[in-house]
């Protein structure tokens, strides 16, 4: 899966969460993409900040973990409520 289309999923994720939570931001996402799809971590990262710009997540740091075989997993999102 190349970068910019796994960015555009984990962005389109983490805005419905927050949004359902009422999240002001995201201050951080932790992803894990697996070995085979042949994504590099820095890849991703430039992706994720064009993806993330001007949303809830602009400025948010992503925490990409290796995992075996194919895919992608959003395990979590450090999320900003209220005036926090």
């Amino acid at each position: 899966m190349h970068a910019s289309l796994m960015a555009k999923q984990i962005v389109a994720a983490v805005l419905e969460e927050a949004s359902r939570r009422q999240a002001r931001r995201v201050k951080s996402v932790d992803v894990e993409i697996g070995a085979l799809d042949g994504v590099r971590a820095e890849e991703l990262a430039e992706a994720f900040a064009i993806e993330a710009a001007g949303t809830a997540l602009d400025g948010a740091t992503l925490n990409v973990h290796p995992r075996e075989g194919r895919g992608l997993v959003v395990r979590s999102a450090s999320l900003v409520l209220g005036d926090d």
